[in-house]
């Protein structure tokens, strides 16, 4: 009885022996896959607002190319701002800016008559459509699921 104790008794020291050293690994690798998720977080947060850096450049492409065909078609290389009155080239423009005043362009007037020179109009832009991000940090992502 008791060699059958004293087996039972090294038994269940080596059970509890080899149950620290599981739940020491089963730690390590839970530590392991956090610093890994909070490294995909991080890179999918650094995505989105790389992907919606793009999309406003994007915007801002598409709104000169399109003032730019609008002036094409209207036959104007070079107009006055509407709202500075300064000479713009409308060809060189990198945002539907001025390049004096910083006011937006939405439109452009063919000149008026002989004389008259071509106005760029000024206002405002219509927003841009599309859902709006608001990046969370990475430590944010993964609280709600906890």
């Amino acid at each position: 009885l008791r060699r059958s104790l004293a087996e039972l008794d090294r038994q269940v020291e080596g059970g509890f022996d080899n149950y620290e050293a599981v739940l020491s690994s089963v730690l390590d690798r839970a530590d392991d896959g956090e610093e890994q998720l909070d490294t995909l977080a991080n890179a999918v947060v650094s995505l989105r607002r790389r992907v919606t850096e793009l999309e406003a450049a994007d915007a801002r492409r598409s709104a000169v190319e399109e003032l730019q065909a609008e002036a094409n078609r209207r036959n104007v290389g070079a107009a006055d701002c509407g709202a500075c009155e300064r000479q713009v080239h409308v060809g060189l423009l990198s945002a539907p800016r001025c390049p004096h005043c910083d006011e937006a362009f939405v439109d452009v007037e063919p000149g008026r008559r002989f004389f008259g020179s071509a106005t760029l109009v000024t206002g405002d832009q219509p927003a841009l459509t599309g859902e709006s991000f608001d990046p969370e940090a990475a430590e944010e992502v993964f609280e709600d699921d906890e």
